[in-house]
């Protein structure tokens, strides 16, 4: 989990701190969650940018959210080692069930998902449609 790419989104530091509290609870929910899945939880991916004002973009300039895909240039890897760090560790995790990047947007309200696109046909079509399902029916 992974939140505040981008330093104007204050809601995703709440969120995360919600979600933290909640696994450090003594709910049973809580309890059952943590003696079953290792969370690996990064509130803040853009401590510079936010720590200087900015909304988009790290101290260098650089939006993270578009730096994440693909084979980045010599010059990005150094000034957006954030987002290169974040990819290694993801990569190095042997069963990684989900990744959620929080995020607010700019004119869309309440709680939405974005995620991979499959086929119709593909294995995953459906697998990856079961925590959407999950959380509208519980929201």
């Amino acid at each position: 989990m992974v939140g505040r790419l981008h330093p104007g989104e204050t809601h995703s530091s709440w969120l995360i701190h919600g979600f933290i509290r909640f696994l450090l609870s003594e709910s049973r929910k809580a309890r059952e969650l943590r003696s079953r899945i290792v969370f690996k939880i990064v509130p803040m991916l853009n401590p510079d940018g936010v720590i200087i004002g900015n909304y988009r973009c790290t101290l260098c300039g650089f939006d993270m959210n578009r730096n994440f895909g693909g084979d980045t240039a010599a010059a990005a890897l150094r000034l957006n080692p954030e987002t290169n760090t974040f990819k290694t560790m993801a990569k190095q995790q042997s069963r990684l069930a989900f990744f959620f990047d929080v995020h607010s947007h700019s004119s869309k309200k309440s709680v939405f998902i974005y995620g991979p696109h499959f086929p119709l046909h593909s294995e995953h079509y459906l697998k990856i449609r079961v925590l959407p399902k999950l959380l509208a029916e519980k929201t």
